[in-house]
Parts: C-alpha cells; sequence; structure tokens
C-alpha cells in the first residue's frame, strides 16, 4: 500500500489531467520507478519475511498498491468493475515489479515502455471483451 506521504506526491503528479488511464499511467510509472531505485532494499526486506517465516502478510501488498492508485485516479465504482479494475492494475504492477526484482539486466528505461504495452494490452482486451458482449445484448 502506499504510504501518506506517496499518495500526497501521486496527488500532486496527476493534477489537472482528465484522463483516468494517463492518470493510472503516471501513477506506475512514479511507483515502479520508486521501486526500482529502492530494489535493494525490497529484495532485502523479502528475504527477511522469508525467513522469518512472514511473507504471507505481504500477499495483498500489490492489490492495496493497486487500490490506492484507481481511489487516487477517481474511480467511483462500485460494482464487479470496482474489484476487476483493480485485479487487472495489480497484475500489471505485478509482473513489472518482478521484473524488476528479478532480472538482472532489467534497466529503468524499460518500466515506461513495460507499462505502455501492458495498459495498451488491458485496452484491446477491454474492446474485445466489449464488441462480445454487444453480440449478447
Amino acid at each position: 500500500m502506499l504510504s501518506e506521504i506517496e499518495k500526497k506526491n501521486l496527488e500532486k503528479k496527476i493534477k489537472g489531467i482528465k484522463s483516468t488511464t494517463e492518470k493510472i499511467r503516471i501513477l506506475l510509472n512514479e511507483k515502479l520507478n520508486s521501486d526500482f531505485a529502492n530494489k535493494d532494499k525490497i529484495k532485502k526486506d523479502i528475504k527477511e519475511k522469508i525467513k522469518k517465516k512472514e511473507i504471507h502478510k505481504d500477499i495483498f501488498y500489490g492489490y492495496k498498491v493497486a487500490s490506492d492508485m484507481w481511489d487516487l485516479a477517481g474511480d467511483k465504482s462500485t460494482d464487479l468493475n470496482y474489484y476487476s479494475k483493480r485485479l487487472i492494475l495489480v497484475s500489471v504492477y505485478s509482473n513489472i515489479l518482478f521484473k524488476i526484482l528479478s532480472c538482472k539486466t532489467y534497466k529503468q528505461e524499460s518500466i515506461k515502455r513495460d507499462i505502455d504495452k501492458s495498459l495498451d494490452g488491458v485496452k484491446k482486451f477491454n474492446e474485445v471483451k466489449s464488441s462480445i458482449l454487444k453480440q449478447f445484448s
């Protein structure tokens, strides 16, 4: 989950942005760049939690980060979309974070490209889903 300081800093980054997709893109980029800068500390924390058998305490960390991002972006959904948006975003976030933490050759410059590629994939999926749902209604 995002700290209150992180939330305030991120709010400043998206102030005046109208597009929800652009807000999410900026929020992901900022958070993942921060994670990249702190990857050694994150790895150390994970190893410590594994050693102490406390890693299960962080099982919902990514979901909480995604939920915080959607809240910052102004998401007001209350139905199934509330959960599906968060699950999709946690997938995007955690896949890139996993690359940051596990690939020795992963470069910070790749973060933006990976975010764009992932969000484009989500957009295409939603377009296909919408066209299929239209056929059934």
